[in-house]
């Protein structure tokens, strides 16, 4: 038997697409070094020049190896005779980046500019989502102060550090956008206060389960290893009551629970 401390984590591939009520034939791709240039090793794979481990460097295919789409969709974001909210509307899914890059900068996890993120689409469809990965760099900021570490990279906290990257760069010329982005990180300021509020009256869950952290839109709840499922219908009638009684007219988007790690996260948003 082996002895120690191990953490599960679910691939993102084809297996966890079809897991996740998604298209497991759609296009999906580890972005390893990506600003959405057109750079020059992002080919087709029939083209003579293709090279995988140079496509690999910036995208690694996990979905399909047709790059058609994804292609088409580069040429796009570098067309700036498409206008920014065109370009948005068209081919990706302006709330989701935002409430993405909203989370990243609540958590100050700056490793975010131009890696540690999933893109996907559909195979029937022509918008393209961001799915966030390898978060190990969020909330270290007090970390560091213990430490008595100090970056020299502190331009890197908030919108400046998308700057670089030119498809966020676009995103952020929006105005539009800019006002989603801004309703992400502050709108979900009248769940927090509702949230925080019956915690401190203790009546945020019944019996096995507590809430132990809220950051924009998502919530941490820990279920009681002892009794997972005593703690997943708390965490159901937590999702109810919210439904019921938030001053913010919150709703459940999504509830994923993980009985090897005893942690639900409950995706929230507000009217």
């Amino acid at each position: 038997m082996d002895y120690g401390l191990y953490t599960q984590v679910e691939q993102l591939n084809k297996t966890a697409l079809r897991a996740h009520g998604l298209d497991k034939n759609g296009y999906l791709y580890k972005v390893n070094t990506c600003e959405f240039y057109e750079y020059n090793a992002l080919r087709l794979v029939s083209d003579p020049a293709y090279d995988e481990a140079s496509f690999s460097a910036i995208l690694e295919t996990k979905g399909r190896a047709d790059h058609t789409k994804l292609l088409e969709m580069l040429h796009a974001v570098n067309d700036y005779t498409i206008s920014n909210d065109a370009l948005l509307e068209r081919y990706f899914d302006s709330e989701n980046i935002a409430y993405w890059m909203a989370f990243m900068i609540l958590t100050g996890n700056v490793d975010t500019q131009n890696r540690n993120f999933y893109i996907y689409c559909p195979l029937n469809g022509d918008t393209w989502y961001i799915y966030p990965w390898d978060n190990d760099g969020m909330m270290t900021a007090t970390e560091h102060e213990l430490r008595g570490y100090h970056s020299s990279t502190q331009w890197e906290s908030g919108i400046s550090n998308y700057w670089g990257n030119i498809l966020f760069r676009r995103a952020l010329m929006s105005e539009t956008f800019r006002q989603e982005l801004h309703a992400a990180v502050d709108g979900g300021g009248l769940i927090h206060h509702a949230l925080l509020q019956r915690r401190r009256q203790g009546q945020d869950l019944k019996r096995g389960a507590r809430l132990v952290g809220v950051v924009d839109g998502l919530e941490m709840v820990h279920v009681d290893k002892q009794e997972p499922a005593r703690g997943f219908t708390a965490l159901k009638h937590y999702v109810a009551v919210m439904e019921k009684q938030s001053a913010a007219h919150s709703t459940c988007k999504k509830v994923h629970f993980s009985p090897v790690l005893a942690v639900c996260h409950i995706f929230v948003d507000a009217d």
